[in-house]
């Protein structure tokens, strides 16, 4: 009887324990939806249709060929979601809350560096859509996040550069900041390993007990974005993005 009693408690512990785990694999399912990627590998592949030659007003708009560098200056519109149509040329959502803008001439999907030159704040964006066509001295259209992230709060046009970040992205890793005793750096060690399959580094601070956790490589901008995002929901870390 007892015999049978402990399998019967190992089967119920193994079923929820299965519960358990479909649930966190849910749950990162949800938040690799913020970045609507079908796959973290191809992410930047082109969509034929959003990259051939289109009409608006009239006016022929010719897109570049692939490109490994580009860079651009001038003012960037914001573009709410108010302002937008439910969808873009990607077929995802433009929504306040992400790191999007919209360019006339690069191809689509890219990443972007946009920098603001007066404080050197930077953002890595995801162009979607095309546009801005309000008014040709507007280079490029970005969500009210990233006006926020690049310290442009309150402003509807801003003055930027923006670089493109080529499909063959070097080796990318992440350090997050400090993390405080061992028993803290060895947890978020354990899930970026367990739960991401990334290698994690431990390196020491210049302070006793203060550590620094490297985590990577990753090869592109998208999951690199994508770790620091997890990470800092995960851990409540921010992390910095830098060549490997």
């Amino acid at each position: 009887m007892t015999e049978l009693v402990d399998q019967s408690l190992r089967i119920l512990a193994f079923m929820l324990s299965s519960l358990v785990i479909q649930a966190h694999a849910d749950s990162l399912a949800v938040d690799r939806v913020e970045w609507t990627w079908d796959d973290p590998v191809v992410h930047l592949r082109p969509d034929f249709r959003a990259n051939q030659p289109y009409e608006v007003n009239g006016q022929l708009y010719q897109v570049l060929p692939t490109l490994n560098e580009y860079r651009e200056t001038g003012l960037a519109l914001l573009r709410t979601s108010y302002d937008s149509s439910s969808t873009t040329v990607t077929g995802e959502r433009f929504t306040d809350e992400r790191l999007l803008g919209t360019h006339r001439f690069l191809r689509i999907p890219c990443f972007v560096r946009v920098v603001n030159p007066i404080n050197e704040q930077e953002a890595f964006v995801k162009i979607i859509d095309r546009g801005p066509y309000t008014a040709e001295r507007h280079i490029m259209a970005l969500s009210a996040a990233t006006f926020r992230k690049l310290g442009l709060n309150d402003l509807v046009e801003a003055q930027v550069s923006l670089e493109l970040i080529s499909d063959h992205q070097p080796p990318l890793i992440l350090e997050t900041d400090i993390v405080w005793g061992t028993a803290a750096v060895e947890q978020v060690m354990d899930s970026v390993i367990s739960q991401l399959d990334l290698r994690a580094v431990v390196s020491n601070h210049a302070y006793e007990n203060r550590y620094r956790v490297k985590i990577g490589p990753v090869f592109s901008i998208g999951d690199a974005l994508f770790v620091q995002s997890w990470v800092r929901q995960q851990h409540d870390l921010d992390s910095s993005i830098m060549e490997d």
